[in-house]
């Protein structure tokens, strides 16, 4: 430890120029006919014209999940829904998607069931979408809907986060034809949502170890829960313990993505990891990280949200979920960059709304003033670093040189209470793991993980006497 931590090399403090709703007006949550979604039913390509109709979505209804392009060279079809005035779309590689509509029947599909001439119309349609996306079967498709693997950076959008992780879910590609790197890449990132899964896919890009047997133990577990994988967690297991190449690493991702074909991950989130995402994706529309990561977690708890109001939207997420009260300054792969060069102290609801440009703060300021701070060193490490709190919140900041004044990571002390006691490399544990991360990448000579959990337990400790 040492003494404390001046906010005056930083800069001065200019707090936010706006009020910060709590709630979202009772007028603006999506009720109603609005409150349904429309599916296709039919599309003629002959006549350019889509019949849609609105639905309370099922497991019935498929909801493709795709990463959204640009369309050129593009046929209008005018849109038909029930007794709704008719609005236009523009599609390209019709054949694509009237094949899935003669195959599977209704379907919901972004840039034709949301009115894209219409803010209304977008604002309704995405307060309802963690309805959508945790109820219907979600199908991933590549570019133009052909049924290939979606491109690379799928994986990092905001919007696709939810529509993989939720629901039940159908991967119609030809896995033997897809690249083996991405294939792996998606098999690791889908096994994140199905309990006892990425334990065991660890395993999928180096030899098997008898020491992390408890990983096939976890593996074993999934039948006990969900019967119908246990032939594919069967073969899994014996994959793992198979010589590891490109046939053995491509047929266990193969395995993992239909054993979450059988799950419907209908499960509660992990809170306290959750909240992770939203500051390692992208987004064309920075609030959109904010609707994509926790639209199906808002709608099981039956809480609403509103696209117009990011600012109550966060107040409902931290007051229902206060294990993911927390921030980041910057991106996860760019900690140098802060968003909107701010990198001073606020409250998780200041730099959210940062984030999300809904209220931005002054870069060189604080949003708010500490009440008190501190400096500690790292264990076994000469790394310092700068806490400083308030009432609420505690924020932790750390350059390589002095004097001590970018802050990287704010977090609020009732989230920090609930992680006490709480260890491993998942859960509460994980932010700060990301946040050791982030600190290596910029320089700081932190040589072993143990700061991770002493950090941790430091920043509890405040949390319960400051």
């Amino acid at each position: 430890m040492g003494g404390g931590i001046s906010v005056d090399h930083h800069g001065h403090v200019v707090p936010p120029s706006v009020i910060y709703h709590t709630d979202i007006p009772a007028a603006l949550v999506t009720t109603g006919t609005d409150a349904q979604a429309r599916v296709i039913v039919s599309l003629s390509s002959k006549d350019r014209v889509i019949k849609c109709t609105r639905v309370t979505i099922s497991h019935s209804h498929f909801a493709i999940s795709h990463r959204w392009q640009n369309r050129v060279q593009c046929d209008t079809y005018t849109v038909h829904c029930d007794h709704e005035p008719p609005y236009t779309c523009e599609l390209f590689q019709v054949v694509n998607l009237e094949q899935y509509v003669t195959s599977l029947g209704n379907i919901w599909l972004d840039y034709v069931c949301i009115d894209q001439s219409s803010d209304s119309d977008k604002i309704a349609q995405v307060n309802i979408m963690g309805q959508i996306y945790a109820n219907a079967t979600s199908i991933v498709l590549g570019a133009g809907l052909q049924p290939t693997m979606p491109p690379r950076d799928y994986l990092m959008r905001a919007w696709c986060f939810q529509e993989r992780m939720f629901g039940p879910i159908r991967f119609v590609w030809d896995m033997e034809a897809q690249d083996l790197e991405h294939l792996t890449a998606f098999a690791k990132d889908i096994a994140l949502r199905v309990s006892n899964l990425a334990e065991s896919i660890s395993f999928i890009n180096r030899k098997y170890d008898p020491n992390e047997n408890w990983r096939i133990q976890a593996l074993r577990k999934i039948p006990e829960k969900y019967p119908s994988t246990a032939a594919l967690c069967n073969q899994m297991e014996h994959l793992i313990k198979d010589t590891r190449n490109d046939r053995t690493q491509r047929q266990i991702a193969i395995a993992a993505l239909r054993i979450r074909e059988l799950v419907p991950c209908d499960h509660p989130i992990v809170t306290s990891e959750w909240n992770l995402f939203l500051f390692d994706c992208q987004a064309s529309i920075e609030k959109d990280r904010l609707y994509g990561t926790w639209g199906v977690p808002l709608y099981q708890l039956n809480v609403p949200l509103s696209y117009e109001y990011p600012d109550a939207t966060w107040h409902q997420i931290a007051k229902n979920f206060p294990e993911a009260d927390y921030a980041f300054h910057a991106p996860h792969g760019a900690p140098d960059q802060p968003h909107g060069g701010f990198s001073g102290f606020a409250t998780v609801t200041q730099l959210m709304c940062h984030i999300m440009k809904y209220a931005p703060l002054a870069p060189g300021t604080h949003a708010k003033t500490p009440t008190g701070g501190t400096q500690y060193t790292m264990a076994q490490s000469n790394e310092v670093c700068g806490i400083v709190w308030d009432e609420h919140y505690v924020g932790l900041a750390w350059d390589k040189h002095e004097p001590i004044q970018t802050f990287h990571f704010i977090v609020s002390k009732e989230c920090l209470r609930r992680g006490k006691g709480k260890g491993g490399e998942s859960g509460p544990v994980k932010k700060f793991i990301r946040l050791i991360e982030r600190l290596r990448k910029l320089g700081a000579a932190i040589p072993h993980w143990t700061v991770t959990f002493e950090l941790k337990s430091f920043l509890e400790k405040i949390a319960d006497e400051k």
